[in-house]
């Protein structure tokens, strides 16, 4: 009976041992950590020309001594690096100055058109819906002569849909690009304009392009990549809004 009670005993002490042993090495970080984390949740708003501090922490729970080497990029452009060495329990605060020159943009078409038609000789052009000679649509006494006369020797002048003007030379040809900008929200409207006369063999080619694109401020991304002498890789990322500027 005394065996019997030994060897369970034994059994028993052996198990709990197991799982003792076990239990050690199961537990989280048992070898040691590293915390890489934001000085905090809220980040700046950016504006060109003007400086702003972001910081972040490296907590080292590891076992040993350990070098840590960092770079902080802006939009995938590097603005600072460097490394440090941290004992077991050492707290890092590490900042940067944080600062943009222009304002990034995307950019949206809103709207575009084309228009492209040929007429036959320089009276036409007068004539077409979008264009006339302020002058020379309002004499109707000319014979045809003394019309196709000044329409060559004398440029006509051009008013778009929007009020856009330009001069038209009947002889070489014209080609003007009128750009127009507007404040929109936090962005601005560029209007962009192009108005071509081509003279050509049976008379003259005549395109208008109008495209409207929207820009807006396009945030940018702050990385933070960490990587400590042990191989592994910490990584921080957040996008910073942008408002403000010039266009």
């Amino acid at each position: 009976m005394k065996d019997i009670l030994y060897l369970l005993t034994f059994l028993v002490t052996m198990i709990l041992g197991a799982v003792v042993v076990v239990s050690v090495f199961n537990q989280p970080h048992s070898h040691g950590y590293t915390k890489v984390y934001f000085e905090n949740d809220v980040f700046p708003v950016l504006s060109p020309n003007k400086t702003y501090e972001i910081a972040f922490i490296i907590e080292s729970h590891e076992k040993r001594q350990m070098k840590y080497i960092y770079t902080i990029y802006l939009d995938n452009s590097s603005v600072k690096s460097g490394e440090i060495v941290l004992n077991p329990s050492d707290v890092k605060r590490i900042s940067v100055n944080v600062s943009l020159e222009k304002i990034p943009y995307s950019k949206q078409i809103l709207k575009e058109s084309y228009t492209n038609m040929t007429v036959e000789n320089p009276a036409a052009l007068v004539k077409v819906p979008w264009a006339y000679g302020v002058d020379l649509s309002k004499q109707r006494n000319w014979s045809g002569e003394e019309l196709l006369y000044v329409i060559k020797n004398f440029p006509l002048f051009y008013i778009g849909e929007e009020g856009v003007s330009v001069i038209v030379n009947t002889t070489s040809g014209t080609n003007v690009t009128d750009i127009s900008i507007e404040r929109s929200g936090n962005g601005f409207i560029k209007t962009i304009r192009e108005f071509n006369v081509t003279p050509v063999q049976n008379g003259y080619v005549v395109s208008i392009r109008t495209v409207k694109i929207k820009y807006y401020p396009r945030p940018v991304e702050l990385k933070v990549i960490v990587i400590s002498d042990s191989g592994k890789r910490y990584t921080l990322k957040t996008m910073l809004s942008v408002e403000g500027g010039d266009s």
